[in-house]
């Protein structure tokens, strides 16, 4: 087995977060223009369609859940290592084994508050859809709108998590040493793209969390609260994502605590701005001169 095949397959996990969400909107090509525009309905010209929000002015409810959705996926995605696949939509997502737990506890509040919101909207659809039925002034009818149950269907919140998969699992499984050979290359292939995209994408993030605070801290204004926040948030998973062991980033991780000495109020102070401007930059100098300024 490939090393870096070994340092993915014991470290890493396969851990996508799928969360589908009704759209709550029908395609009506056949409303004449001045509904259209007395509704303010969006016509989308390459198709020559209009797409219609079915509840009208009521999708509070769907609004707040898409809302839920769209945060749970950005803390899904703090933890992501990097994605393995070819296709970017389609690609699997990477998480460390040891993050998987905190993966889980950052969720749990915000599932939480998923399951509650669609209870709020299951039980509240029939009469947003009889409100909806009156403001469009019969346009739309019953028909035009799915049942409840119909509609539960649409939602879902699930972790899909599996093991990677491994370059040897067909051998002498398929009578065809010539196949079991092009398994094994295209897997191996895949873990060193996968292995090097994982490395770029970490030393990225670091850098990027870095060069935050080094431009804050030459600038007029004292180091921004969120700022600091995020990178001690960052800071906090950093030894989970550096599932490669690389020395580099090990070195900055230990450097990095230096820069969350002082509050954010304290970066007023020009000399302490100094010293975490001094600070930050070593720590570039050292993830530019490895990874060569990416």
């Amino acid at each position: 087995m490939d090393n870096q095949e070994t340092i993915l397959q014991q470290n890493a996990i396969i851990c996508n977060l799928n969360i589908p969400c009704w759209t709550g909107r029908i395609k009506l090509p056949e409303m004449d223009e001045k509904f259209k525009k007395d509704h303010g309905i969006d016509t989308h010209v390459e198709l020559s369609s209009t797409f219609v929000k079915l509840l009208g002015s009521g999708t509070d409810l769907l609004d707040e859940l898409r809302s839920i959705s769209k945060k749970a996926r950005a803390v899904h995605q703090k933890f992501v290592i990097c994605t393995m696949g070819s296709n970017a939509q389609y690609s699997d997502k990477l998480i460390s084994v040891h993050a998987m737990g905190k993966v889980t506890r950052a969720l749990e509040d915000l599932k939480s508050d998923w399951d509650g919101r669609l209870a709020d909207f299951l039980n509240s659809y029939e009469q947003l859809r009889a409100d909806a039925i009156v403001e469009y002034q019969g346009v739309l009818s019953d028909n035009h709108f799915l049942t409840v149950e119909q509609v539960s269907l649409k939602f879902g919140w699930s972790l899909d998590i599996r093991p990677l998969p491994n370059s040897n699992a067909f051998d002498n499984k398929l009578g065809s040493r010539e196949a079991e050979e092009e398994i094994k290359k295209s897997t191996i292939n895949s873990f060193k793209e996968t292995h090097n995209k994982g490395l770029e994408n970490l030393f990225a993030k670091t850098t990027e969390f870095i060069q935050n605070i080094n431009n804050q801290s030459k600038g007029i204004k004292g180091i921004a609260d969120s700022t600091l926040d995020n990178f001690a948030e960052f800071l906090s998973i950093l030894p989970d994502l550096n599932i490669f062991g690389d020395k580099t980033i090990a070195k900055a991780y230990e450097d990095a605590k230096q820069l969350l000495k002082y509050d954010a109020s304290a970066t007023n102070d020009q000399s302490v701005k100094d010293e975490l401007a001094h600070k930050s930059q070593s720590i570039l100098d050292d993830l530019n001169q490895f990874y060569g300024g990416k």
